[in-house]
């Protein structure tokens, strides 16, 4: 995951998530800086009303889709 702005251009990298004190908290790298990340469940429940979307489910499904067509060829041509 990349996080751009005009402080630069950050890879974000999640290993952990968890609950806090009345949050989540996701632990990680940003660029060279261990990061934690305090979600409020108000937060959560926006974070998922916008990836379910019908935007964003119709690229899920498109997505998906890519990912198994590209893995059936994959498949097909080892074994042809």
């Amino acid at each position: 995951m990349r996080v751009e702005s005009q402080a630069g251009a950050f890879e974000l990298k999640f290993e952990r998530i968890e609950p806090g004190d009345d949050e989540i908290v996701l632990t990680g790298q940003m660029g060279v800086w261990e990061a934690k990340t305090h979600m409020s469940i108000d937060e959560f429940f926006a974070v998922i009303r916008m990836a379910t979307s019908l935007k964003m489910l119709a690229f899920f499904a498109r997505s998906l889709f890519k990912t198994l067509f590209k893995t059936l060829f994959r498949e097909r041509k080892r074994h042809d």
